[in-house]
């Protein structure tokens, strides 16, 4: 019963995507920019009309990350490992729902969640 509550959740909040991911069945992300657990091996999105879905791995969600310091900077989106660590100046585990719940540690904005198109930017056009 939990499962339907969180796929009505995710229809009602995000409009375009009620696709939850079941067994068998592959994630699709926002991708723009590289994420990786070294800050160094970041990407930044310097183009937002190049973001697009794409298919996750086994074992990836969606992610959104935030430089909240680089003014008008764009969010860096895609596929990430959930057992895999970004790079937070805080030790604060980043928690993984259906939605993207923008979590702030620091200097930083990040969400991860796992149903279809849930890190894309709702006010943003994005490309398939």
């Amino acid at each position: 019963q939990q499962d339907t509550r969180s796929t009505i959740r995710a229809c009602l909040c995000t409009e375009d995507f009620c696709n939850t991911v079941q067994d068998g069945q592959s994630l699709s992300c926002y991708s723009c920019g590289k994420l990786s657990s070294d800050i160094t091996m970041m990407e930044d999105c310097v183009n937002t009309t190049t973001t697009h879905l794409t298919t996750c791995r086994e074992g990836e969600a969606c992610v959104t990350f935030i430089q909240n310091y680089k003014e008008g900077g764009a969010p860096i989106r895609g596929c990430f490992s959930q057992t895999s660590s970004l790079p937070l100046p805080l030790p604060v585990p980043l928690l993984s729902s259906p939605l993207c719940e923008l979590q702030e540690a620091g200097p930083v904005s990040t969400c991860m969640c796992t149903t279809t198109g849930c890190n894309g930017d709702q006010h943003q056009p994005t490309h398939q």
